[in-house]
């Protein structure tokens, strides 16, 4: 699918943003399936910063999250991989929104910022999101966050509905303070709850989980009986719908927000979809399925139809 509204590129204001800085999320200390380091303490390195900004005659394009948005592991290695990413990857294999974008604008490329960081929470996309300039020009910002609070130490210690709406809420009013005229796409918290009991009986899947101490609250007991892991994985599947709740409400209290309507969470990955670092972050063939997903929510949408001149 592609953007059904045919954009001229002419007009066009660029939102331009900050580089060289760093988030409050940049410590990779955090469990994260989707959005954090391989093994606590183990940095996944940071996201590409962005391209040489645009002389105004095309989009901009730029990504706040966690690791699943700077590539992590999608390379083979535990580290970023920028070029993989399903936003602003340039890997031709995973068509991402960068790509799809100018496709339907008719430009070259998309200048791109890639804010995101692995070991993010929502708590720290407000950070994220002040490191754009603030301006009155048009763009899209992509948000994909939340599996690192449900990817605690703990069952107990995942974010609350309460506190995790009160962080997007910031985000989405930080991002419209600094750039009313930019359209927002929340991306619905991915199913680790599902991918888990979909790959738990997986060996190889079992080991990596082990060694990288990926998403304790829902890995720690892997080597369990199912009836042991039942109750846990039913308590963070309930935390990841209840959040996906807040995401959808809070994108439908503002102007200019898309909400994915769960498509990522709805994303169930086969095995060569996840890494080999760590049978839970997205291969490149994964990342290529997210860019997909979350386009086809977004195109076409009076939101994004908008952003035409």
């Amino acid at each position: 699918m592609r953007l059904r509204t045919a954009v001229s590129t002419s007009g066009l204001a660029v939102l331009l943003l900050i580089s060289g800085c760093t988030s409050s999320g940049d410590d990779g200390n955090q469990d994260d399936t989707a959005g954090s380091t391989a093994a606590p303490g183990q940095s996944g390195g940071p996201a590409d910063e962005g391209t040489t900004p645009s002389d105004g005659s095309a989009p901009v394009l730029l990504a706040l999250g966690d690791s699943i948005s700077v590539g992590f592991g999608a390379c083979g290695e535990a580290t970023a991989c920028p070029e993989a990413s399903w936003v602003t990857g340039e890997d031709p294999a995973v068509d991402s929104i960068r790509a799809r974008l100018a496709e339907a604008w008719g430009v070259t490329d998309v200048p791109t910022s890639n804010f995101a960081r692995p070991g993010a929470m929502a708590a720290d996309l407000a950070g994220q999101a002040q490191r754009i300039v603030p301006t009155d020009g048009e763009g899209l910002v992509t948000v994909l966050v939340g599996s690192n609070d449900v990817c605690t130490g703990s069952v107990a210690a995942m974010t609350s509905p309460e506190e995790f709406r009160a962080a997007i809420d910031q985000v989405l009013q930080t991002v419209g303070e600094r750039a009313p005229g930019a359209v927002t796409v929340l991306a619905s918290v991915p199913g680790v709850a599902s991918i888990y009991a979909s790959f738990r009986g997986d060996s190889q899947a079992r080991d990596a989980w082990a060694a990288t101490r990926v998403c304790r609250s829902l890995t720690g007991s892997a080597s369990g009986s199912p009836e042991a892991d039942g109750e846990r994985v039913a308590a963070v599947q309930e935390r990841v719908d209840q959040l996906n709740e807040q995401l959808a409400a809070a994108c439908a209290a503002v102007d200019n927000c898309v909400y994915d309507a769960g498509a990522v969470h709805d994303w169930l990955p086969e095995p060569d979809d996840l890494s080999d670092v760590d049978a839970f972050h997205p291969s490149t063939t994964g990342q290529a399925e997210l860019a997909e997903a979350v386009w086809d929510a977004a195109a076409g949408t009076q939101q994004m139809d908008a952003l035409a001149p």
